[in-house]
């Protein structure tokens, strides 16, 4: 990012928390937004989260979020 893309993108996301349009990727954190938190606060929301989900279950969100995102995936299963 250039410039005052940084600031634009966080104003952004700021604006999303306030609408409450903000859909968390971790279901116990309602709100969570991961664009706003620090790299350590990130991962020790990973870190107190990952106790109670199977990889099984991880993998699943993880695919759920890309469709969201709408980011191409490429399944081995189909």
């Amino acid at each position: 990012m250039t410039g005052d893309e940084p600031k634009k993108v966080l104003d952004q996301e700021k604006q999303k928390i306030l609408k409450g349009k903000v859909k968390s990727s971790i279901e116990t954190a309602p709100g969570w937004n991961e664009k706003l938190a620090s790299e350590s606060e990130a991962t020790v929301k990973a870190d107190r989260h990952g106790d109670s989900v199977t990889i099984e279950e991880l993998q699943r969100q993880s695919i759920s979020l890309m469709e969201e995102h709408d980011y191409e995936i490429e399944r081995k299963d189909q």
